[in-house]
């Protein structure tokens, strides 16, 4: 679900902690450093105002939308398939995260390919997820479970991903392209879901317009759209 994935992102601050600071690398990560406040920041802004949202309220009394769920055990337990209401509900707060997973993708893109191919990877499994929820394949309940262990695995994989980032910096940039294939590579998979979300949203609710990202490196730049 992507609503789930999103709210995860500040999550990758924890790659500060495993981020070595070498003399080769010092200048980098301090400028690493500065980036990933500012974009954890901006999530966050937009994080607090997608909780604001009528549809999340709602939605966020059967679903587990966020980590450290109090009710999280209860929503385990539901053994039903989301009615028609909340899928249209889904969809919308599919939507209204948009904006933010395009942000985060620009922000984070900024300091180090490895990290759009991280969000990337997460939003294609979170709208997968949601996917198979609208198609009734999954119970509320199995689908929660899901969501509550992605979102323990996802602190590992985003400390993964800070070692990845130090191996480099304290190395040199001969991998940036490569890195950079990967992030397409994940972009495009990502993009595939989400023309697989488009087919539930003309299904269910076709009236509502479905929020499309794609984004496409430009030299070292990555620079998405939402539409």
């Amino acid at each position: 679900m992507r609503h789930s994935s999103v709210s995860r992102c500040w999550a990758i601050a924890s790659v500060l902690a495993v981020m070595g600071c070498t003399l080769q690398a010092q200048r980098e990560v301090q400028h690493i450093e500065t980036q990933l406040k500012y974009a954890t920041g901006e999530n966050a802004t937009c994080q607090a105002w997608l909780k604001q949202s009528d549809v999340y309220q709602r939605l966020n009394k059967s679903f587990i939308l966020q980590e450290n769920d109090s009710e999280a055990a209860n929503k385990i337990r539901i053994e039903r398939y989301p009615y028609d209401s909340e899928k249209a509900e889904l969809l919308r707060l599919n939507n209204l995260a948009a904006e933010c997973r395009k942000n985060n993708l620009e922000n984070f893109g900024r300091i180090h390919p490895e990290f759009v191919a991280l969000l990337a990877k997460w939003y294609a499994e979170d709208d997968a997820l949601l996917v198979e929820l609208l198609r009734e394949r999954l119970t509320i309940g199995h689908a929660n479970k899901i969501v509550s262990m992605r979102l323990s695995a996802r602190r590992s994989e985003s400390k993964t991903v800070g070692g990845t980032i130090t191996q480099q910096l304290e190395t040199s940039y001969r991998s940036g392209m490569a890195d950079r294939r990967r992030a397409a590579t994940a972009l495009q998979q990502w993009n595939h879901e989400q023309q697989l979300v488009l087919q539930q949203q003309k299904r269910i609710s076709p009236a509502d317009i479905t929020r499309l990202t794609t984004c496409i490196y430009q030299g070292d730049s990555l620079s998405c759209t939402t539409y």
